[in-house]
């Protein structure tokens, strides 16, 4: 006898089918007049706006990490840092201004 939670995954699948039935080849990325074309650029430059930020937050997440993994012995460990003025300006900086300027893209 077979557990019905191993089964659960295919019953959704199964059920959100006729859902996503309903979805036609035509969306925002392909639009139908002028407003629609000048929603898709908006959408465009936004997401190039919002690319230019978070890839460069995930290879420094990445090179912090690996930088200050346990083997590396060159990584200074300061148990007694606690603030400092110009991180935390960079840290609510850069989210600011790049709403500022997504809003004056948009």
């Amino acid at each position: 006898m077979s557990c019905p939670r191993k089964r659960l995954p295919g019953r959704v699948a199964l059920l959100a089918a006729p859902l996503l039935a309903g979805c036609s080849r035509s969306s925002i990325l392909q639009p139908a007049g002028t407003i629609a074309a000048n929603n898709r650029q908006i959408m465009v430059d936004a997401f190039a706006i919002m690319m230019a930020i978070i890839v460069p937050t995930i290879i420094a997440t990445l090179v912090f990490a690996w930088h200050y993994r346990a083997g590396n012995t060159r990584a200074t460990y300061r148990p007694d840092f606690v603030y400092s003025g110009r991180i935390e300006l960079i840290v609510w900086a850069i989210p600011i201004l790049t709403i500022m300027f997504l809003g004056g893209v948009i």
